[in-house]
């Protein structure tokens, strides 16, 4: 089982910084968007690219930084007291799995949206704002989605060994 639980928190450690490096870029995008293009596309794409990107570096952030601890934590309670491990750290990884199910209707809905607005956008009506908007909300709400499924996917496994106990 301890390799079980390594390997999850590697890929937790590894996908905190895809979400850094995404959002490091994410950020330029979005600065250079809004001010060297300046124009009314570019100014809607950065208010999503740029708001999704903050939460990218927050998440991962949050999530590298509390990583090591949390595994050292686990391991220890694991090799004491594995029963113990097993009931809580089931319950944790069936919210967590919940919680992905959660972001993934989000970020569904977002991709949508962003269609939506995208396609608004290009009938004349709504400008070239909207377009804006729609591409760059459809673009990291569909990254977020491809993410947050392999973190599910792998939360999911995790979660399998857990009851395998």
């Amino acid at each position: 089982m301890e390799h079980h639980i390594n390997s999850y928190f590697k890929g937790e450690k590894q996908g905190s910084l895809v979400f850094l490096g995404l959002g490091l870029v994410a950020s330029v995008v979005a600065a250079v968007g809004w001010w060297y293009f300046a124009d009314a596309f570019w100014q809607g794409l950065a208010i999503p690219v740029g708001v999704i990107g903050l939460i990218q570096l927050f998440v991962g952030t949050t999530v590298y930084l509390r990583t090591d601890g949390q595994l050292t934590a686990l391991l220890r309670q694991f090799q004491e007291v594995p029963q113990k491990f097993a009931a809580e750290e089931g319950r944790r990884m069936a919210a967590v799995n919940r919680n992905f199910q959660t972001y993934r209707a989000v970020e569904l809905s977002l991709f949508i949206l962003g269609f939506v607005l995208l396609f608004l956008g290009t009938l004349g009506a709504w400008g070239d704002w909207t377009a804006g908007m729609g591409v760059g909300l459809a673009s990291q709400s569909a990254l977020m989605l491809v993410l947050d499924s392999f973190a599910g996917w792998r939360g999911s496994l995790y979660e399998h060994q857990i009851k395998r106990l």
